[in-house]
């Protein structure tokens, strides 16, 4: 998301030597006062506000129409009710997020908000039954949905079930369920729902601003989500072998399990129809647990000949994580991908388990 500054402290506004280059702010709770906050309009390249448990938000509310370029706002225990007026003004937001427990109704300026992609809401108290639910229907545009606190009895399955166009939808368990038995098939047609793995929780809220701040599509979205779900009915409709092989080169290393993921769900889905037999050259790329001198020394004994990068000699592809775009090569040249699912087996069984997961050195 651009340059990025975090102030706990008003002090700190007054070494800010370039305003205008920032374009995402985090804002916390600590003494901001009228003064301290005139320098805030020079954020005009602002895109994405965070406000942490912000108490000045009367004198910031002014301000926020002057972000033409404010594409996400991000209220955490802020009282959001001070910028109901703002909300009006604001049409251009892409994201919207707002975790309070004063939150009891959906902001009815989300009728004017025709653009925005995501909206993720934490609620205390709310009720199915009014009115404000049918705003929903005036985001044309809304690809990602989060609704949290809401009781299974309040819980408004019927409107997030019109929601044809949504890609992404996170919910608590009980309405995830509440939800799929009253309308199995928008679940089944719904491109990922977050479904409470031990992975999700762990990596969901880390994966979810790496996503934004690539502007990835939604379709790629979807793809890393399911990898990270490790739903492999949606990832069999979805995904295209490119897609799976983009997967296995997300940076940075703290997402390695969506790489691993992407590795095993390649070798399942195409790596299996490959067979590996002796005289064969296989090239090596990217990052693997055995040693490359030791894989090198196995595969001489099988009479398979190793190289480190493609040639016209080369007959098949071992592919490991971060393997920097080899594979864009190889499907040029059609020459087979083999990747390694679980780490048993060696080498010399990798031609002989076409239909079980092949040998694991990644």
């Amino acid at each position: 998301m651009g340059n990025k500054l975090h102030l706990y402290h008003p002090s700190a506004l007054e070494s800010i030597a370039a305003p205008e280059t920032i374009e995402e702010l985090h804002l916390y709770a600590n003494g901001f006062d009228g003064a301290t906050l005139k320098i805030l309009p020079y954020f005009e390249c602002l895109k994405y506000l965070h406000l942490h448990a912000f108490q000045q938000i009367h004198q910031l509310a002014p301000i926020l129409p002057n972000y033409k370029q404010l594409k996400g706002l991000f209220l955490l225990d802020v009282d959001w009710r001070p910028l109901r007026r703002q909300f009006d003004q604001l049409r251009h937001l892409k994201i919207l997020s707002i975790h309070n427990d004063t939150l009891n109704e959906l902001p009815e300026a989300l009728i004017h908000m025709s653009q925005l992609e995501e909206l993720e809401l934490r609620f205390n108290r709310v009720s199915s039954s009014m009115p404000h639910w049918h705003l929903l229907e005036y985001l044309p545009q809304l690809h990602h949905l989060t609704l949290s606190h809401i009781s299974s009895q309040q819980f408004p399955s019927d409107a997030i079930a019109e929601l044809a166009q949504l890609n992404e939808l996170c919910l608590s368990k009980n309405n995830l369920k509440k939800l799929t038995q009253k309308h199995p098939a928008f679940l089944t047609a719904l491109p990922y729902a977050f479904a409470h793995s031990s992975l999700e929780t762990k990596y969901f809220k880390k994966l979810l601003p790496k996503m934004r701040r690539e502007n990835l599509p939604w379709e790629k979205r979807t793809i890393w989500l399911n990898l990270l779900a490790n739903d492999t009915a949606k990832l069999d409709r979805l995904a295209s072998q490119k897609d799976i092989l983009e997967a296995t080169e997300i940076q940075p290393a703290t997402f390695s399990a969506i790489r691993l993921h992407a590795l095993e769900y390649y070798q399942q889905r195409w790596s299996q129809q490959q067979q590996l037999n002796r005289g064969a050259h296989l090239t090596v790329v990217g990052t693997i647990a055995t040693k490359k001198n030791v894989l090198r020394s196995q595969l001489k004994a099988l009479n398979i000949q190793y190289s480190p990068k493609i040639t016209q000699k080369t007959t098949h592809l071992l592919l490991g994580q971060r393997a920097q775009g080899v594979y864009h090569q190889a499907l040029e040249q059609e020459i087979p991908i083999l990747t390694i699912g679980t780490p048993q087996s060696p080498p010399n069984q990798w031609h002989r388990r076409k239909h079980q997961p092949s040998a694991g050195l990644i």
